[in-house]
């Protein structure tokens, strides 16, 4: 009985005890340690954004290099209309040979060669008028094919070379040459001196048979053969291709289908 009742006045302060407050056992940081987890904190930020802003600014001077690169010297410059001059002279030499005229050109040449900005407009100017040459050379390819397939009379004219000397750094005496020409067509051959060609002296020559049914050899005008001359035959002298020698011996002509 004495325990029972022992047991029941226990029980109150067991039940007492277990309803008092616990206490935290968590520590607390101290303003030392959020200073260091705060400075550390901006570390890493900063290094990320240094991370981020290094690549950008590191494109960002190989584009200016680039940009730079792209910029050409004055030298670059000058070399480079000196060569667009090149092509559009051989472009209109061979168009007005060919078909006798030429689309009205610009002044190809420049009085200030060190003045950048002119001379940057003059390579502008050239490069257009060139790309009209190119265009104006494609329609008489153009129309050298349509005769060549469609020949109307006189369009066709058959060359034999013959009796040809060649005066030159070797001077010789060439095999005689035949072939067909269409009309505005310009191509170069080759004259041997003998049959075997491997071990032949040669000389190019360029023979164009022009719009206006001349015959130009090398850039000298031998003749005209229109259609209504059927057949001619003539002597004949012109430049080499290096304007260093010349050519010499009979043309003769027949225009084919007559």
């Amino acid at each position: 009985m004495r325990l029972s009742r022992a047991g029941f006045l226990m029980l109150p302060l067991l039940l007492a005890a277990c309803s008092l407050p616990v206490k935290q056992t968590t520590t607390p940081s101290t303003p030392v340690e959020q200073a260091v987890k705060n400075d550390t904190t901006n570390i890493t930020d900063q290094d990320n954004k240094a991370q981020v802003t290094a690549p950008a600014q590191e494109q960002k001077a190989d584009e200016d290099t680039s940009q730079e690169a792209l910029v050409p010297s004055h030298q670059e410059l000058i070399k480079e209309f000196d060569s667009i001059r090149t092509v559009a002279n051989q472009n209109i030499a061979e168009l007005k040979t060919r078909s006798g005229a030429v689309p009205e050109k610009p002044s190809i040449m420049i009085s200030d060669r060190y003045d950048r900005e002119a001379l940057m407009g003059k390579i502008e100017e050239v490069k257009a008028y060139n790309q009209t040459l190119v265009a104006e050379l494609k329609a008489l390819d153009s129309r050298v094919e349509q005769r060549r397939q469609r020949p109307q009379f006189g369009d066709v004219i058959q060359v034999y070379l013959s009796d040809l000397k060649v005066e030159s750094e070797k001077d010789f005496s060439a095999q005689p040459l035949i072939g067909n020409w269409v009309r505005g067509e310009s191509r170069v051959v080759r004259l041997n001196e003998n049959m075997l060609m491997e071990n032949s002296t040669t000389e190019p020559m360029r023979l164009t048979f022009t719009e206006a049914y001349q015959i130009v050899i090398n850039g000298t005008l031998v003749g005209t053969f229109g259609p209504n001359n059927a057949k001619h035959e003539m002597s004949f002298e012109a430049s080499t291709a290096d304007l260093k020698g010349s050519i010499e011996g009979s043309l003769a002509t027949r225009i084919q289908g007559s």
